[in-house]
């Protein structure tokens, strides 16, 4: 009976303390407060400011009245998401309104929905969790339309404009704008559409963030330069003069990227990794333009406030790795612009802008003769070849270290890929042998035969020959795709054939022609082409390497790549070996470093003996996975 009453009274002490709570007013939660008082990470720790303070009048701005639009132009990993993710935990819970998300596509959009809103937001703060729960418990929580009590949340892609259409909020977040596709079509620009959603409100909010992408194709950045383009300065922990911390700002002795330091732009003294990040968290947004309605943030990787990465002594070792690692890219432009873009916050200036001159690298040929000898650096020969109606065009390519290449030889095979005597004519010219003045003879490591044309023929001539490196090859047109993708069985016997990333391998070819060495250098530049001042490099040569114009397209990713095309009716036949060329070797990958041990050495290959073969009984092998 005692018990009894006392959880008669605990349950009146319950209700007692309900009812006051539903009749006393409280002021609704600042989103600042909101975050570091409701918000849960993943994991239940509290989210804090003091983390990325930058991150706190971000926040501030977002309800600020007088702000028609917030955008974030940011390196990645720095909280952009983040900082959104807070307003919309806040707009469901404290603030309801109704919320609309874009991102480039429907399937990142559910991604978002999924790994960042659900796992990061919902799922770890108690008053959301509910929302996380979908199914018969929650018919309303869909992956990308959820509804809760005074509005609703609706994610779309970019490029699912019926979507766009029928969607009206009063708070929109754009995320990774410059992917946004910038195909035309009769519906419109995806970003504008999104825009216009929100015009029935009087209190929308608007905010775009994204790291840039190329100048003259980024979204963020034309957004920025309408904003008043806010800048986090910094005090100089030496002369304290409040300075912008960019990369340019980093020093190293080359070669050592773990004494890596920032130098101030302003005093030129340096220091440490530990003072440049308490001179971030003392920091100040100070705006570098006028306002006019849009507040702009614009932020490097410099202000990064996570951990030290695995393996690296600081965050500017990394940063001074990372730098020197995309200088010794296979292409370099595209690794400066990952850098650029997603580090620096910035778009990215394209060098390729014009490229070489055929008549230029007909007179900077070399005199020497591979009938004679094949330099000295050359240390495998692959190569090459083009299937036309009525004739094999074939290069042969020595490699050596620090990516250089040798052109020794471009030769033609006349004759139709139909008839067998054709394909007979060409495996001996594929058999050709060279002489290297340490390894003595070298043969062809490696090739690659486009199968486009004649498919069967070339397929059925390759069929087998994957013990000697030999494969045939197909164009993707398909942007973003790499070099090499991982290669298919085709047909019955299979035959191995690898898809090419062939405007990738253009890329790094235009990017090479343009390499010079300047005067009084002694060493080459990184993936510099030779060619030798012979008949097989003459001027129609050199027309047909570089006879294709390229433009910036985006890919699939959203990302911009560098999209080659031929005049109609021009011949690319010296450009498309090339591009096969060096796919062989990317195939083979061959151990350049012991074979230029072997040449310092001067160990020749030695000639192979011929052993008798005892009597076997004969087995059937299954071929080998690659």
């Amino acid at each position: 009976m005692g018990q009894t009453i006392k959880a008669i009274d605990r349950w009146r002490a319950e209700v007692a303390a309900d009812a006051r709570k539903a009749f006393t007013w409280s002021p609704p939660l600042s989103l600042v407060e909101w975050s570091e008082q409701v918000r849960r990470m993943d994991g239940g720790r509290a989210f804090r400011y003091s983390f990325a303070p930058y991150q706190r009048e971000i926040a501030e701005t977002i309800y600020n009245p007088e702000v028609q639009m917030v955008a974030m132009m940011m390196a990645s990993r720095l909280g952009k998401t983040e900082t959104v993710m807070n307003a919309i935990g806040h707009a469901i819970d404290a603030a309801p309104r109704r919320i609309a998300v874009m991102y480039p596509t429907s399937s990142q959009a559910e991604k978002w929905s999924k790994e960042t809103l659900s796992r990061e937001l919902l799922a770890p703060t108690p008053s959301l969790e509910w929302l996380s729960h979908s199914g018969a418990r929650n018919p309303d929580n869909r992956i990308l339309h959820k509804l809760f009590p005074g509005g609703a949340l609706t994610a779309v892609g970019g490029n699912a404009m019926g979507e766009l259409r029928r969607l009206k909020a009063s708070f929109l977040f754009a995320d990774e704008v410059s992917a946004l596709s910038t195909e035309k079509s009769d519906e419109g620009d995806q970003l504008e559409i999104l825009w216009m959603r929100g015009s029935e409100y009087p209190d929308t909010i608007r905010i775009a963030a994204s790291y840039p992408s190329m100048v003259g194709h980024c979204r963020i950045s034309r957004i920025m330069e309408g904003s008043d383009f806010r800048k986090w300065h910094v005090p100089c922990p030496r002369c304290d003069d409040a300075i912008v911390m960019d990369r340019s700002h980093v020093v190293w002795t080359p070669g050592k990227p773990e004494g890596a330091v920032v130098r101030c732009p302003s005093c030129g003294d340096t220091f440490d990794d530990d003072e440049r990040r308490r001179a971030v968290a003392d920091g100040e947004w100070i705006a570098t333009k006028e306002f006019t309605g849009t507040a702009g943030f614009h932020a490097s990787g410099m202000l990064s406030p996570h951990p030290v990465q695995r393996g690296f002594e600081s965050h500017l070792h990394w940063v001074a790795q990372q730098t020197e690692a995309a200088e010794k890219a296979a292409n370099p432009e595209r690794a400066r612009r990952v850098i650029v873009n997603t580090f620096d916050a910035l778009p990215f200036q394209g060098t390729l802008e014009e490229k070489a001159d055929p008549a230029d690298l007909v007179h900077r040929r070399e005199p020497w003769n591979p009938a004679d000898s094949v330099p000295d650096g050359v240390l495998c020969v692959c190569w090459g070849a083009d299937v036309q109606k009525d004739r094999i065009e074939v290069e042969f390519v020595g490699f050596g270290l620090n990516d250089e290449t040798w052109g020794l030889g471009y030769r033609i095979v006349y004759g139709s890929p139909l008839k067998s005597q054709t394909w007979v004519a060409f495996d001996q010219m594929i058999g050709k042998t060279w002489t290297h003045p340490q390894l003595g003879s070298i043969t062809s490591r490696a090739g690659c035969i486009d199968s486009r044309y004649q498919s069967a023929k070339v397929r059925n001539w390759t069929r087998g020959k994957h013990t000697r490196n030999i494969f045939a090859i197909v164009g993707s047109t398909i942007l973003g795709k790499p070099p090499v993708s991982v290669p298919k069985r085709v047909g019955r016997p299979p035959v191995v054939v690898y898809e090419l990333g062939t405007h990738e391998i253009k890329d790094i070819i235009y990017q090479r022609l343009e390499l010079v060495r300047d005067e009084g250098e002694t060493e080459w530049p990184q993936g510099f082409l030779h060619y030798p001042a012979v008949e097989d490099y003459h001027d129609e040569y050199f027309a047909g390497l570089t006879i294709e114009d390229s433009v910036m397209k985006k890919g699939a990713d959203g990302n911009d790549y560098r999209w080659f095309e031929k005049p109609r009716g021009a011949r690319n036949e010296p450009l498309d070996v090339r591009v096969y060329a060096m796919a062989a070797f990317a195939i083979a990958r061959p151990p350049l470093p012991a074979l230029a041990k072997k040449a310092r050495d001067g160990v020749k290959d030695a000639p192979v003996k011929k052993v008798a073969r005892k009597t076997r009984k004969r087995q059937v092998w299954a071929m080998p996975s690659l």
